[in-house]
């Protein structure tokens, strides 16, 4: 008797909610991998600049009182070697959308 693969079943992926879902500004971004190299951790975070008002003079004094920065963390994202090169697959076709879309040369910053 041969043997027969069994027949495949096909079900959508619907994405459900996106537009329920709030939309976080991220300006700050750090990519690690673990040490066994096998998944990546995308964080992604919000740094806002410190309010600093008054003469130039008096902005420059409280400039360097700062220390540091913080940024804020909105998401962590772990994802598999695979899948992050499909990510970065994904976000370069999207670039190209944009660019071919608004006539935006390669490599400019707008």
């Amino acid at each position: 008797m041969a043997h027969q693969e069994p027949e495949g079943i096909q079900i959508p992926v619907v994405w459900v909610g996106v537009e329920e879902t709030p939309i976080q500004l991220t300006n700050q971004f750090i990519s690690q991998f673990d040490q066994d190299m096998e998944t990546f951790i995308i964080t992604f975070g919000q740094l806002s600049p410190p309010a600093l008002a008054g003469t130039s003079d008096e902005v420059r004094e409280q400039a360097e009182q700062i220390t540091y920065l913080p940024v804020r963390p909105v998401a962590r994202i772990s994802l598999s070697r695979p899948r992050m090169a499909e990510l970065i697959a994904a976000l370069g076709a999207n670039v190209d959308q944009l660019e071919q879309a608004h006539n935006i040369l390669p490599g400019d910053p707008r």
